[in-house]
């Protein structure tokens, strides 16, 4: 047994501080074993039959259990995974992955999904099983940064301030760690923002969706790493420092709408051309947004609502083209691998009578995933 799995079992087994120490492998052996017993057992291995699993799979296992564990731990974080960009989705090509895909999703989420499973179900489960959102089947390409388009989780949005007084709109960006506001003219196109650090992906805590007034989503920088209030030692600024806790309360904001630019929002969500105040979360009670000019011109840092001179909060959001575009060939070539399925490799079928998804066999799938 690995140091993980040894871990693993202190914490099943007793108390971590005396037993990590005088665990060894001829105890260790023992000890999984009698997991693996137990899992043939009442109330056991709950995704498939106990007999597929072997020694190895127990220990694997219990490193991923210790993962887990120590998942809030500073000092031990879990791997920085992001999984497939979506922006990444654009060039993506026709493979056997993507049937794969779709065949783990049904299985996984069918009862979920309901009794009759069609080819719109079937794409959306495929992609939020890898991660990604596929939109809506009327998502216009076109529109670039399109005034008025919903804002959903995974876009890649700007924030442009427009305050009174100012000679030029100013953009907000990544400068090393730290959250800066630069003239909108640096960064003349969205390849030029997309490489300066001026497009944030928007992560929506609930997920695959669009993004309302007052949910929670998490900034993810050029850096890969969430935006969020500065250390102690920096007080005052908005970072992305490399050993941040993903996904932590202090890094979770939301939007107000404060003004729409492009008519009317549908409801209370947020669309491209809002002038929106992007409050903290972090903290119950608390009423700071992000406001430009606190530390200077240059300087971004939270603040009270509604202070600051010519309203440095309110900025206006565009929205990234690219994601849409993705999602569109992220929905084409899975349409095109569930025909596959249905076809050439016949691994999908159509249920007799309501013509719902199905997969030939699941089984083969639930040993592929375990």
């Amino acid at each position: 047994a690995g140091p993980g799995a040894v871990l693993g079992l202190c914490l099943i087994f007793g108390d971590v501080c005396t037993r990590m120490q005088r665990t060894r492998q001829s105890e260790a052996v023992p000890m999984m074993r009698a997991i693996l017993e137990a899992a043939a057992g009442p109330d056991g291995w709950a995704h498939g039959s106990a007999e597929e699993l072997e020694l190895h799979d127990i220990q694997f296992q219990l490193c991923e259990l210790q993962k887990f564990w120590h998942r809030e731990n500073r000092f031990n974080h879990l791997r920085e995974y992001l999984g497939p960009r979506l922006c990444s989705m654009l060039e993506a090509p026709i493979h056997a992955e993507w049937l794969d895909a779709l065949e783990e999703a049904l299985v996984l989420f069918g009862d979920r999904l309901g009794d009759v499973v069609d080819e719109q179900g079937a794409i959306r489960a495929a992609a939020g099983w890898l991660g990604l959102d596929v939109g809506e089947e009327d998502g216009d390409a076109s529109c670039g940064q399109g005034m008025g388009r919903a804002l959903r989780h995974g876009d890649g949005v700007s924030f442009v301030s427009r305050r009174e007084g100012s000679s030029e709109p100013v953009l907000l960006c990544m400068k090393g760690d730290l959250l800066q506001a630069v003239p909108e003219s640096t960064f003349p196109d969205e390849a030029a923002r997309l490489r300066g650090g001026a497009v944030f992906i928007v992560e929506r805590l609930m997920g695959d969706g669009p993004v309302q007034a007052q949910d929670v989503v998490f900034f993810r920088t050029s850096l890969t790493t969430h935006l969020g209030p500065c250390d102690e030692k920096r007080v005052g600024g908005l970072s992305a420092p490399h050993k941040c806790v993903r996904y932590a309360s202090d890094r979770a904001f939301r939007f107000d709408v404060c003004g729409a630019t492009a008519g009317p929002p549908l409801g209370t969500g947020i669309r491209s051309g809002d002038s929106v105040h992007v409050c903290w979360s972090g903290e119950a009670g608390d009423d700071r947004a992000i406001e430009v000019g606190a530390h200077g011109r240059a300087g971004c840092a939270l603040a009270p609502r509604g202070t600051g001179e010519g309203c440095g909060q309110n900025l206006t959001l565009e929205i990234f083209s690219q994601p849409e575009k993705a999602r569109m060939h992220l929905r084409h070539v899975l349409r095109e691998a569930l025909q596959s399925g249905l076809l050439a490799a016949g691994r999908l079928l159509r249920a007799e009578g309501s013509g719902g998804l199905r997969v030939v066999s699941a089984e083969a799938v639930r040993r592929r995933l375990v």
